[in-house]
């Protein structure tokens, strides 16, 4: 599976409840409404244990998190390359 599918699928099992992901890979989760900030906890805990990485706090931003495009990029320079 492609890092970015990896990705779609977590946010659809974490933010959709396993529903289809209403939003374009680089549409803003937040402007949507897929995510909020009790969201953003979730999925950043959710992130940790899928890709066995830290999100450190001042990685918390929506540069980092706020798009599908956005985490992928960020899992990259992260060294996540599933």
């Amino acid at each position: 599976m492609s890092l970015r599918n990896s990705i779609v699928k977590l946010v659809q099992d974490t933010l959709c409840r396993g529903k289809e992901l209403p939003v374009g890979d680089s549409e803003s989760l937040l402007d949507a409404g897929v995510i909020d900030s009790l969201g953003m906890l979730e999925l950043v805990k959710a992130i940790d244990k899928h890709f066995h990485i830290t999100v450190e706090d001042e990685e918390l931003s929506p540069d980092n998190l706020d798009s599908i495009d956005a985490l992928t990029a960020y899992l990259k320079s992260k060294g996540v390359n599933e």
